[in-house]
């Protein structure tokens, strides 16, 4: 046998085992499931003071939910979503620093319930920070009314000013 002929039965050979091997497949199934996402949008109201007139006392100054901001909470029917909030700090600083006046800071506590698809005050619920809860479903969409209220606790020759800040709140399947 030859070089030549040789290397003609190698790579005969080679091919033949390359080409006589079996070959496998696999089926994978692919999935995605779309859920709506969370939405809260506000009704009404809203969680002004107003003026209140300072004291050499401590004062505490409660809106109450009711009286408050309402929000109507969208989501996806039959799935549960955890809610959580903290204090909210009030500051003097912009009134402050445009009026010369002392910067100083308020907090407000937040009181907030739910009623379910109920737009009416009525039965509420007390939602409290780490409250997890499934809105009830209205026509596929899970609905929930929001309602949010709180209390100023204003310490003893609190220094004047406009007190502005915000509350956040959070809300997560």
């Amino acid at each position: 046998m030859t070089i030549k002929s040789s290397t003609i039965l190698l790579v005969l050979i080679f091919i033949q085992l390359t080409y006589g091997q079996d070959r496998a497949q696999g089926d994978i199934s692919v999935n995605a499931t779309l859920v709506k996402g969370i939405q809260l949008n506000r009704a009404s109201g809203n969680l002004d003071f107003g003026e209140i007139v300072l004291s050499p006392s401590t004062t505490s100054v409660r809106k109450s939910p009711e009286n408050g901001v309402v929000f109507v909470l969208n989501s996806h029917p039959n799935k549960s979503i955890s809610i959580s909030f903290s204090t909210a700090t009030l500051s003097n600083s912009g009134w402050a620093n445009e009026n010369g006046g002392t910067n100083s800071s308020i907090i407000f506590t937040p009181e907030i319930v739910q009623t379910g698809i109920n737009s009416n005050f009525v039965d509420p619920i007390t939602l409290l920070s780490g409250t997890s809860v499934i809105p009830p479903t209205s026509s596929g969409i899970a609905l929930m009314n929001i309602w949010i209220g709180g209390t100023l606790d204003i310490q003893p020759n609190q220094p004047q000013g406009d007190y502005t800040g915000t509350l956040v709140i959070s809300l997560t399947y």
